[in-house]
């Protein structure tokens, strides 16, 4: 019998890492894969895997999981929503786009989904050491992508993703995103490419896009940040190996997302880390010194590096953005139009370049209200939650939490936090998070919460 439920552990867990290895290399191996069969149905029920391996996932979690009944309830409402609005689209126009279609639906339910499935992990304390091993590979994924960058700055790497994997193939045919292809690649490898001049470069690493890249690579980069400040050796000078080693992998995993130039991530998370660089330092005389300086220092770069940044913020892309966000409001229901009527990276909807206008577009405002409750309660349940935990379990908590408010800004210009490779992590852990939590309450690990909802488990 014991054998068995270790058996059953052992086999939920590992689906999920395979899950979250597949996302980051998704792109990679499929383009590849396509460009040497030229397989297109192949290609794309391996491209719809990951959502295969979801669902199985979700229906495993049944089996077991705990939950704070506040979320479940929120959860309950909102897939109750969500079904509700996807037969009007289906009503009004049985010629709907499917692909655009289920792509919009399971970038609705992508949130909820995914943090069930983290709060079903079996074995919680083995998960958070495989935490720990991932993010370190998410720092050679880093490292990896800086190399590539700097060896297509000096010999033109650019042209083995255009015919060596052929790239422009894979999205036309698989993704099917031929609208998004400029001079051979995804147009959203250059910062201008959409606009017809091909500018600067951006770093895409392994994932093969730059905005999955930046939003995958903040969870190590928060985690090595609060490590890394919180150890204190930027004050005392001290160095060891641990302090070391966050650096090092803190350094490369910061400079790796600030090349991608996703800025709905950069700059939230640069606000942060310089919070968090304040707020661990040694004593209330040194943070306000802190403060004061980085403030003194922010209004000098500002004042001096005006042009540059005014620059940066308000490119091209940027201003597509907010053209598109105005556009899009004009647009909205109270009672939303149905699933599929509103998103930028599907074909046939409204362009929104935000991911809170295409919930709203889509289902409404109550909906979307039920929506930023679930993205908002399990950060506030966690940070509560993990003041009684070990400094290494707290470090992941609490990054998770700031890496949440960081995806929290960045969803108001952004719908990456919608897209299934760059968010399936995230929405995993911070499920976890919540699940271990719970589990630690349970063992008498802190302060017992009652509203908490419990499926037994049911291993025969």
């Amino acid at each position: 019998m014991k054998e068995k439920k270790a058996g059953i552990r052992i086999d939920y867990d590992t689906i999920i890492w395979v899950l979250l290895i597949w996302c980051s290399l998704q792109d990679i191996v499929l383009s590849f894969f396509f460009k040497v069969t030229g397989a297109v149905m192949i290609t794309k029920i391996l491209f719809y895997s990951k959502d295969i391996l979801m669902l199985v996932l979700f229906i495993l979690a049944f089996r077991r999981f705990k939950i704070p009944k506040k979320f479940f309830g929120l959860m309950i409402l909102y897939y109750v929503a969500v079904i509700s609005q996807i037969m009007i689209p289906l009503v009004k126009d049985s010629d709907k786009n499917l692909f655009s279609f289920l792509s919009s639906a399971r970038g609705l339910v992508l949130l909820p989904t995914m943090i069930i499935i983290g709060c079903g992990v079996r074995d919680k304390e083995h998960f958070i050491d495989g935490i720990k091993k991932y993010y370190k590979i998410l720092v050679i994924f880093a490292l990896i992508g800086i190399i590539e960058l700097i060896t297509d700055n000096l010999i033109g790497t650019s042209s083995f993703w255009m015919d060596g994997l052929e790239l422009d193939s894979f999205h036309s045919e698989i993704k099917g995103q031929p609208d998004k292809i400029f001079a051979g690649v995804p147009w959203n490898w250059h910062t201008d490419g959409k606009l017809g001049s091909m500018t600067k470069r951006r770093l895409i690493s392994l994932w093969g896009a730059p905005l999955t890249s930046a939003a995958v690579l903040l969870l190590p980069c928060m985690y090595y940040t609060v490590r890394f400040f919180k150890s204190r050796s930027f004050t005392n000078f001290k160095v060891t190996k641990s302090s070391f080693e966050n650096f090092t992998y803190f350094l490369l995993c910061s400079i790796a997302m600030y090349l991608t130039v996703a800025r709905q991530f950069i700059l939230p998370y640069f606000v942060i880390a310089l919070l968090c660089f304040v707020f661990y330092s040694r004593s209330s005389n040194n943070k306000a010194i802190l403060f004061a300086t980085i403030t003194f220092m922010t209004i000098i770069i500002g004042i001096s590096l005006f042009d540059t940044i005014w620059k940066y913020i308000n490119d091209g892309s940027t201003v597509t953005h907010l053209l598109r966000i105005q556009q899009s409001v004009q647009q909205l229901s109270f009672w939303g139009k149905g699933v599929g009527t509103f998103g930028t990276r599907f074909a046939d909807t409204i362009s929104t370049e935000s991911q809170y206008i295409t919930i709203v577009g889509q289902l409404g405002v109550i909906p979307f209200i039920l929506y930023l409750a679930l993205f908002i309660y399990p950060l506030s349940f966690c940070q509560k939650k993990g003041r009684n935990f070990d400094d290494e379990t707290k470090a992941i908590i609490y990054s998770l939490c700031l890496c949440g408010v960081v995806y929290g800004f960045a969803g108001i210009v952004s719908e990456t936090v919608g897209a299934f490779t760059s968010m399936a992590q995230y929405y995993i852990f911070i499920g976890f998070a919540v699940g271990y939590c719970l589990q630690e309450e349970k063992n008498g690990g802190i302060v017992s919460d009652k509203n908490s909802w419990h499926v037994p488990a049911t291993v025969s």
